[in-house]
């Protein structure tokens, strides 16, 4: 997939772009709880990464990645 390359400064962007980041650099944080990591106790699973961003750089994201949106009916959000 030839889009690989182009995730490191397309994700940081959207991240940046987030709420959330916006508000832990207002209030001073070093941190930020954009990125949570889930590791399953299999070693040989994979480990899943879910990344906050900001809606517009997010949607902008889903183009570059060629995602298809699909409602989810259970919680009322997008999901791919």
């Amino acid at each position: 997939m030839d889009i690989i390359p182009q995730l490191g400064e397309l994700m940081q962007n959207a991240i940046r772009n987030s709420q959330q980041w916006q508000m832990e650099r207002v209030a001073g944080e070093t941190t930020t709880d954009c990125v949570t990591t889930i590791i399953p106790e299999d070693k040989n699973a994979d480990i899943s990464i879910t990344l906050l961003v900001g809606r517009r750089a997010g949607m902008q994201s889903l183009k570059v990645l060629k995602q298809k949106l699909v409602w989810s009916s259970v919680l009322g959000h997008l999901e791919l």
